[in-house]
């Protein structure tokens, strides 16, 4: 909201100076004021506010508009991001920031999309876990620490390996086997195999039982 206030010295007052469209394709107006600031609005939230050049704002009103201004760009774009790929709420906040945003405003647009369920850690976190396991597969104690590395808290990293466990039980169960067959050909020592699958945080014994069973298969 702004309001005109003739009442106040216009040494405390600043101008809308110019409202220009920014480019093509762009749903954004540019305004400029009168002590050389500048910052751009949504087009339909700058009609509905029905702004016009020499409009007058004190330094409040303006800070109110731009306030808003950001918040609502950082939601759409946030919005836009989300539904193009499942992001955990870490790495959408990250990614608004990298765009411009202030920290505030991507805090504010991950904490909204989170309540109306565009972002959701858990679900981020078991499909990306789900197709790691499938792509490149790590035990679950090493899964985890990937998650927790991208910014999903512990329980819900735990929790959505757990789940998978319950849906697609080989993923889990069979990792290491799976890790090791996909492993086998590029190492010419066993030794170098079994350091490989030590990485991705398999136990010796996982590891033992895993190799046995590609020896007896072959």
């Amino acid at each position: 909201m702004h309001a005109r206030s003739s009442s106040s010295p216009s040494a405390n007052r600043v101008f809308l100076e110019s409202l220009q469209e920014r480019g093509r394709g762009r749903a954004e107006y540019i305004l400029r004021f009168s002590d050389g600031a500048s910052f751009c609005i949504p087009t339909d939230y700058a009609h509905t506010l029905n702004l016009s050049e020499g409009e007058a704002f004190t330094e409040e009103e303006r800070e109110l508009l731009r306030h808003n201004a950001e918040l609502l760009s950082a939601y759409r774009k946030g919005l836009e991001l989300a539904a193009r790929s499942e992001h955990c709420r870490a790495a959408l906040q990250r990614k608004l920031e990298q765009r411009g945003f202030s920290a505030e405003a991507s805090l504010v647009t991950v904490e909204r999309l989170s309540e109306e369920g565009a972002v959701d850690d858990r679900r981020y976190a078991e499909m990306w876990a789900a197709d790691r396991l499938r792509r490149r597969p790590a035990s679950h104690s090493y899964i985890c620490a990937e998650l927790r590395s991208r910014g999903v808290a512990a329980i819900d990293a735990e929790a959505a390996l757990n789940q998978i466990a319950d849906t697609d039980p080989t993923l889990i169960d069979q990792a290491c086997l799976r890790a090791a067959a996909k492993l086998f050909g590029r190492y010419a020592q066993e030794q170098n195999l079994i350091q490989a699958l030590l990485k991705r945080g398999f136990s010796i014994a996982q590891i033992r039982s895993s190799l046995n069973e590609l020896s007896y298969n072959d």
